[in-house]
């Protein structure tokens, strides 16, 4: 029975030292066990490097890359495969003679695209809010605007001046018959509204049509 027991510890050990994983930081450590080591990568540019070379190994082994790295290429004799959850998991079962080199690239370019587009969809809000405030105070001030002017004028001027301001531009002899007003009291009308600077007229020949003044 204690034959087995210790067996059964041996397997447990030796099994266990098979699996090696090497975590690789975005500063180029490689952390195993708990221990950081800087001789395992190097870097050229913007292409990192890990390389990793034991001709006594036998087990598995998983090469951890940061998170937001590209792959650009795997050299390797040995048979491997690729996993991702939230960062490239290049897994070894059951090898020997590792020998193996992983070169990646961080995916700067990713996060700065994204960081622009964070900064840039939040100014977009902003302006579109400021846009939305500045359409609901205008209008507040053209509505206490417009009550003001109407406060200034008599009921047929009141009368005649909404009816311009539905139609923007109209001739003075088709508002005549709108409002039922007869055209000499009306031209009396029309001419005090255009002294106030709520209208203007235009003549042409011996047709005459009001224009709303749009600042109004």
């Amino acid at each position: 029975m204690k034959k087995y027991i210790f067996a059964a510890i041996i397997f447990l050990v030796f099994n266990f030292s098979l699996a090696l994983t090497l975590i690789v930081e975005k500063n180029g450590d490689v952390v195993i066990n708990g221990q950081a080591y800087q001789d395992f990568t190097n870097k050229q540019g913007k292409i990192w490097a890990i390389k990793y070379y034991n001709s006594s190994f036998e087990g598995n082994l998983s090469i951890v890359l940061p998170k937001d790295s590209i792959i650009k290429s795997i050299k390797t004799g040995n048979n491997y495969s690729i996993i991702y959850e939230n960062s490239f998991n290049i897994i070894f079962e059951n090898q020997k003679n590792i020998s193996i080199a992983v070169y990646y690239e961080m995916d700067t370019l990713n996060k700065i695209n994204l960081t622009y587009f964070y900064f840039g969809s939040a100014f977009v809000f902003l302006v579109f809010i400021f846009l939305v405030f500045k359409f609901f105070l205008l209008k507040k001030r053209q509505k206490r605007d417009f009550k003001t002017i109407m406060n200034t004028l008599n009921e047929r001027e009141q009368i005649v001046f909404k009816e311009i301001i539905k139609r923007k531009k109209i001739k003075q002899n088709v508002l005549a018959r709108i409002v039922n007003i007869p055209k000499a009291s009306l031209s009396r009308i029309t001419t005090n509204l255009e002294k106030k600077g709520l209208i203007r007229k235009e003549r042409v020949g011996i047709s005459t049509t009001l224009i709303l003044v749009e600042k109004h």
